[in-house]
């Protein structure tokens, strides 16, 4: 978990993505509940260019930075975080 920025994930993620499927799995902003997506939109990013696929956290309302969803009919929550995982997944082909 300590190793989602660009060049450690090149470093260490590559190798291991270059001979088996890799999988970040409930991968979310921080884990102090910010509800950016600074970080998000990083890791991801690079995900992408590597063939690296990923799950979002978390498709729930409990009120916290996290939440991808405010109810269950799927409306976005109102956070960096959830509009960009929102729109980057709706951009994937």
């Amino acid at each position: 978990n300590s190793c989602y920025q660009p060049a450690c994930l090149t470093q260490y993620t590559r190798p291991v993505a270059n001979v088996v499927p890799v999988i970040f799995g409930e991968y979310g902003e921080h884990y102090n509940d910010s509800c950016d997506s600074t970080n998000t939109s990083a890791f991801i990013n690079w995900a992408d260019q590597n063939h690296v696929n990923y799950e979002a956290w978390t498709w729930d309302i409990w009120g916290t930075c996290s939440d991808l969803i405010t109810n269950f009919d799927g409306t976005v929550k109102n956070s960096a975080y959830a509009r960009w995982v929102h729109d980057h997944y709706l951009g994937l082909p």
